[in-house]
């Protein structure tokens, strides 16, 4: 037992010293089996790794931030568009029903992705186990991980949010953004996020793709069209301007819907489409030798908005 422990730490050890790019080739081979090739990237997921080793600004890091991203997208499509935001905190003691002015609420950290609890009824939730579980989210250092540097730099905090209504037709809608134009779309159900997952794979008028992931695989089933996924794809686009790759990332219901966070490294760079055609047919539209838009003049005009939508702190 003390063996696999001291073997364990040494594995973490030398995750943490390791410099970023042999811990991408690492984690790229023991995820897909095969060699990434940050030389000469064809596919697009190969082309994600080398972005995100290459190419991170502060405005990835910002947009990132599940905090401050607010702001941006209130500065590209004007305000209402996200979730509303109740207060922030980084004392998990602070959680509770007294403190929570809905009945219901979403808690998530700012810092990390696909963790956050749902909180249906704040009267009869477990806020023992919500803070327990909101004081290790705090702890964990996201970027070590996988290392995905936009989110080195950020400062965890706990965010409580209103909660989008569940019904029909509620569930996720992600746009694939590449060279600043939305190319396609992948759409799920409502539920939670795991293999095999129903989706809907769509062109961006709506013509069925047929493909799927090597890690993570969807399987189609028919899915209507999203009422307002024209206002959608408009929104996306906008928020991808000064991007070479985004993943705009909204939650639906109906007519209405929040742009929820903007991915910039899905799956961490470590996928890939199927069939090969696809991965690469979408690699080939970024150019890693384009100078891309200045990103300061996004943050600038970000930074503006802060006031209009950055919750209090607690």
């Amino acid at each position: 037992m003390m063996n696999k422990r001291l073997a364990a730490l040494r594995q973490r050890l030398n995750l943490w010293l390791l410099p970023d790019q042999v811990v991408l080739k690492q984690q790229y081979r023991e995820r897909l089996g095969r060699e990434l090739d940050l030389a000469n990237p064809q596919g697009l997921h190969e082309k994600l790794c080398w972005l995100r080793l290459n190419r991170l600004t502060p405005l990835h890091s910002y947009c990132a931030d599940k905090i401050t991203v607010a702001a941006y997208v209130a500065s590209r499509v004007g305000l209402g568009y996200t979730a509303r935001r109740y207060f922030t905190t980084r004392d998990p003691q602070v959680l509770g029903p007294e403190a929570i002015p809905a009945k219901s609420c979403v808690i998530k950290a700012n810092h990390e992705s696909q963790h956050v609890m749902l909180v249906p009824d704040t009267a009869t939730a477990d806020w023992p186990h919500i803070r327990a579980e909101m004081a290790r989210s705090l702890g964990r250092n996201f970027y070590h991980m996988m290392r995905e540097r936009q989110y080195a730099r950020l400062r965890p905090v706990i965010i409580v949010e209103e909660m989008f209504g569940s019904g029909q037709g509620a569930g996720d809608l992600n746009i694939y953004c590449v060279a600043g134009k939305p190319r396609f779309y992948l759409q799920f159900a409502e539920g939670a996020i795991a293999n095999s997952q129903p989706a809907a794979a769509r062109s961006v008028d709506g013509t069925p793709l047929a493909i799927s992931r090597q890690l993570r695989p969807f399987v189609e089933n028919g899915l209507p069209r999203p009422a307002a996924l024209s206002q959608m794809m408009e929104i996306a686009e906008k928020l991808a301007e000064p991007f070479p790759f985004v993943r705009v990332d909204f939650l639906m219901a109906g007519e209405r819907f929040w742009v929820n966070e903007l991915t910039y490294t899905p799956f961490a760079g470590y996928n890939r489409f199927q069939p090969e055609s696809f991965e690469m047919e979408m690699g080939a539209l970024i150019d890693l030798k384009a100078s891309a838009p200045d990103w300061r003049h996004y943050l600038a005009e970000a930074r503006k908005f802060e006031r209009d939508v950055l919750p209090p702190e607690r």
